[in-house]
């Protein structure tokens, strides 16, 4: 199980470039509060941190998503989140280092700092969370799948297999070569079981409608 290439794209950009534009609408407002937007204009449009951090964030995140496994949808601001905070500190460290700074690591966490007060990282976590509950995962079906996916898609109209079936809010359809799923919040707790007591096999997993 694995989530797409296309799921993981969209996820990474919406959290990269959502919360940067929401730390720069604000920064704005506090700019046209102050009555000067000579600041903003060096931090947010001309500042050389920015490109950089934004394409290393995007393809990390995009990373990070396509190449574990699904997780609980609450695990993944925890990971995602650490991996935009560690990337912002890298990236404004690097900078400050490149310009001659005598302690990049303090402008670092300046950077930081500012980031959370212009709520950039606070929307970049509650981004993350909001996406992940949209992410498509695919189950291979063919050859090379894992014993877990044949199984789940062993149905012989190439519908959702056993594994799957009677799951509560599962929907069976006919596939191809894949399922698609998208994940539940609600199947985090231990409460939902499937047939004979088991848990889903993806962990917090449901067939898209």
């Amino acid at each position: 199980m694995t989530v797409t290439w296309r799921s993981a794209v969209s996820y990474a950009l919406t959290v990269t470039l959502g919360s940067w534009m929401t730390g720069a609408l604000v920064g704005l407002a506090w700019s046209a509060a102050a009555g000067s937007f000579e600041f903003w204009v060096s931090w947010w449009v001309t500042n050389p941190l920015a490109p950089v951090f934004l394409a290393v964030t995007a393809l990390t995140l995009t990373l990070a998503r396509r190449l574990t496994a699904p997780m609980p949808v609450w695990r993944i601001p925890l990971i995602d989140g650490g991996a935009y905070l560690l990337n912002l500190l890298l990236c404004a460290g690097l900078i400050a280092w490149w310009n001659g700074a005598e302690a990049p690591a303090d402008d670092a966490f300046v950077v930081a700092a500012f980031a959370m007060i212009t709520l950039q990282l606070p929307s970049a976590w509650l981004l993350s969370y909001l996406r992940a509950q949209h992410l498509h995962i695919v189950l291979d079906r063919n050859d090379g799948g894992t014993k877990e996916t044949r199984a789940a898609g062993s149905d012989d109209q190439g519908s959702i297999g056993p594994t799957l079936r009677g799951w509560p809010g599962a929907r069976a359809r006919p596939y191809t070569d894949t399922v698609t799923i998208t994940l539940a919040p609600d199947w985090w707790t231990d409460r939902h079981t499937g047939p004979a007591g088991t848990r889903p096999p993806s962990g917090g997993c449901v067939p898209a409608g």
